[in-house]
């Protein structure tokens, strides 16, 4: 068991706080506390915020600060996907914020995840827009594979969505624009996201809107080089069932970006109306046997504008054919909106300096991968 001079010092030697405030750590601690009790400590300075929860779990599995994958200091998990782990990190050396995508040691043994992997590290190559989540490094420590990515401030449109159930029309469409915008350069870029839902849609402190999880993309002329999971694992069910068009449930490997539109116009109307359109169908089967259409979005939200409701309707049709296009929607949008509203500065690009020192060894953003040494920590990390 730890005691608290041995957390202190540790709290010291990995730069997690300086001396003095760790002095004056323990000086309130034993004011009121058992002295030796070191684990309890630890738990004590996460709840004066002078730990994150990650740091008390590094701390408390045995592993001492300055918690290093490669050259990055990681400090705190931001998010939990389905692929694996986003921490929030800084660049030791140059001490700039960046977010990281660390994945399970298991992943050369999975090959559809691995692919996933690939094709998300690959899309960075060619996709530079604002909205769209810039990935600048694929890394590898031991056996475990990181994307380092810009710095990811704020949240997610689901952790919106679960906190104040529905938007207005005014916030839902900044959301819903910035995210046609970012879906408009993927296919631009002969690319389909194929996982468009709230999860996947994060709005920073400065109000921009990043598409992320590219792990699903498909390149739609076969430029990448790398196997579509979706192609070569026949079952396979590639987006949010909740978001899925019903030509992309049936057949995931020919998704198109008429698909991307029915996703964003189901979150569109959860946006408005605090539910996906069709929240029971919960597989592929049940959403390419739909016969109905979804209910009306002013029966939960009957303020909504009427140019808002028909956009929302005509991203919705089941005929690929019959959907507004992006550029439709997007200048459509931007007429509901304030115009000095539409221009979000870049709050979170990727620092020159950065990109600098990629340079310098030997790797262009977001090309081959960069090896470093791998510990201990590292293989918890990624199984954390």
């Amino acid at each position: 068991m730890l005691t608290v001079a041995e957390v202190r010092q540790r709290l010291v030697d990995g730069d997690l706080v300086s001396a003095r405030s760790a002095d004056d750590c323990v000086r309130r601690w034993v004011a009121d506390h058992d002295e030796g009790d070191g684990d309890a400590f630890v738990s004590w300075l996460a709840g004066e915020d002078v730990l994150t929860p990650f740091q008390v779990s590094a701390l408390q599995a045995g592993h001492a600060a300055p918690f290093l994958l490669g050259p990055y200091r990681v400090f705190d998990r931001l998010a939990h996907t389905e692929m694996g782990h986003v921490y929030r990190a800084v660049h030791a050396e140059l001490d700039l914020p960046v977010s990281l995508k660390v994945f399970s040691s298991s992943l050369e043994q999975q090959p559809v995840l691995l692919a996933r992997m690939q094709r998300e590290a690959r899309a960075s190559v060619e996709l530079d827009h604002p909205n769209v989540l810039r990935i600048f490094q694929v890394g590898r420590a031991g056996n475990i594979y990181f994307l380092a990515s810009q710095n990811i401030t704020g949240e997610s449109l689901a952790d919106w969505l679960v906190r104040d159930s529905r938007l207005a029309a005014v916030p839902a469409s900044k959301v819903i624009r910035q995210a046609a915008l970012g879906l408009q350069h993927l296919h631009e870029k002969c690319m389909v996201h194929r996982n468009v839902c709230p999860q996947n849609l994060w709005l920073n402190d400065s109000g921009a809107v990043k598409l992320v999880g590219l792990d699903w993309i498909r390149d739609t002329d076969g430029a990448f080089g790398i196997a579509d999971p979706a192609a070569s694992a026949a079952k396979t069910l590639v987006g949010s069932v909740s978001y899925l068009s019903p030509e992309q449930a049936e057949h995931p490997e020919l998704a198109d970006a008429g698909s991307d539109v029915y996703a964003l116009g189901c979150v569109f109307y959860h946006c408005l109306t605090g539910n996906p359109p069709f929240p029971d169908h919960d597989s592929a089967a049940a959403v390419t046997g739909r016969t109905g259409d979804a209910p009306p979005v002013l029966d939960s939200a009957p303020e909504t504008p009427p140019a808002i409701v028909k956009f929302v309707e005509g991203m919705l049709s089941k005929n690929p054919d019959n959907r507004c296009g992006l550029d439709e929607l997007i200048a459509g949008l931007e007429t509901q909106l304030d115009p000095a509203e539409l221009d979000i500065a870049e709050a979170d690009a990727i620092p020159a300096e950065l990109l600098a020192w990629l340079e310098s060894s030997g790797e262009e953003a977001g090309g081959g991968t960069t090896l470093f040494d791998g510990t201990d920590f590292t293989d918890w990390l990624a199984e954390e």
